[in-house]
């Protein structure tokens, strides 16, 4: 049981340093205390069933290698499912400039969008 803490530790640790996240900021995201992710991180306490499916549902990390070291890191995601994710999200917020943007682009015709493709284009190039 102890090595599986002394894991599951360094791979919470290992997951909030990839994500460019302080111990405070992952708390914050997923509903809990810095202090408690220092303790999670130290082995002191061991990851709830409930912030682990929080911060696999929000990080889309994979479960198995969470709490085994089994898999990727991360849950790959098709393109639907992505831009399903960030539609959420988006829609989530409230920012009126972010959806006047949005539904400016969605009215957009054919031609619109060809010229907005032939710019990326450039851009990508």
């Amino acid at each position: 049981m102890k090595t599986e803490v002394i894991d599951t530790k360094s791979r919470v640790r290992k997951l909030r340093k990839k994500l460019k996240l302080t111990q405070e900021a992952f708390g914050n995201s997923i509903g809990m205390s810095k202090s408690n992710v220092c303790n999670i991180e130290s082995g002191l306490v061991s990851l709830r069933e409930g912030n682990i499916d929080l911060i696999c549902e929000k990080y889309h990390v994979n479960q198995n290698w969470l709490l085994n070291g089994e898999g990727e890191m991360f849950v790959e995601l098709s393109e639907d499912d992505e831009l399903g994710i960030l539609i959420g999200e988006f829609l989530a917020e409230d920012d009126p400039y972010k959806k006047k943007i949005i539904k400016t682009m969605l009215s957009l015709k054919d031609e619109d969008w060809m010229l907005i493709q032939r710019l990326m284009q450039k851009f990508k190039d």
